[in-house]
């Protein structure tokens, strides 16, 4: 009786990889959360250069796109997306000196991912990204002196990779790597002057996908 089943459930399971993997064209909203490292940014003022070093932070967006899955064949199977998000990091030290203070980035960036899909229920997936970035360096101190706390808006770029999970029949779990950076922002210090910086940041993520 077993052996009689045997093919029939090799059929059934089958078409059930091939029932998740398969997409369907139309809209999206996904859910993602952030764990962040940044990288030290090189800052530069008019006494000189130092390192701002910070600890792990974490952040989340939210996008709505839109799947082509394999509507446009012309050009391939992908995503095109508008995401609004934001990451926050706690500063850790400025040169070598311990020092306080938050790093916010609030961003909204328009994404397009190009993915690939099998028999399989993974998705994996390649993107990249543009679009604007406000960046605030919240009370940030040095022992016994302020250093900054200013905002500037700068151009934002990121690019990465990963696997989708379908979950369901609209439902899609995102893991992911994100290499994300910007345009050098400028900070005025509480004495007036300015100082410039960089930033750039290593981030996985995990979402959820609800598509429409």
């Amino acid at each position: 009786m077993m052996m009689r089943l045997l093919p029939l459930l090799v059929l059934a399971a089958t078409v059930f990889a091939a029932t998740l993997a398969a997409a369907q064209p139309g809209p999206y909203l996904e859910l993602r959360g952030f764990g962040t490292l940044a990288t030290d940014s090189e800052t530069r003022s008019s006494e000189g250069s130092f390192d701002l070093s910070y600890d792990p932070g974490g952040g989340g967006s939210i996008a709505i796109g839109y799947d082509l899955a394999d509507a446009f064949p012309e050009l391939g199977q992908g995503r095109i997306e508008v995401e609004g998000g934001y990451h926050t990091l706690p500063v850790d030290k400025i040169g070598d000196a311990p020092a306080s203070g938050d790093v916010t980035v609030q961003t909204l960036m328009l994404n397009t991912f190009a993915e690939y899909f099998n028999r399989s229920p993974w998705v994996p997936y390649i993107g990249i990204g543009a679009g604007y970035a406000e960046i605030a360096l919240d009370r940030s101190t040095l022992p016994a002196m302020a250093l900054a706390d200013d905002k500037d808006d700068v151009f934002a770029y990121q690019a990465g990779l990963g696997l989708g999970l379908k979950a369901g029949e609209h439902v899609i779990l995102d893991l992911g790597y994100r290499y994300f950076g910007t345009l050098d922002p400028e900070f005025k210090r509480t004495d007036g002057s300015t100082v410039k910086s960089d930033f750039s940041s290593h981030d996985l993520l995990l979402g959820l996908r609800l598509q429409f």
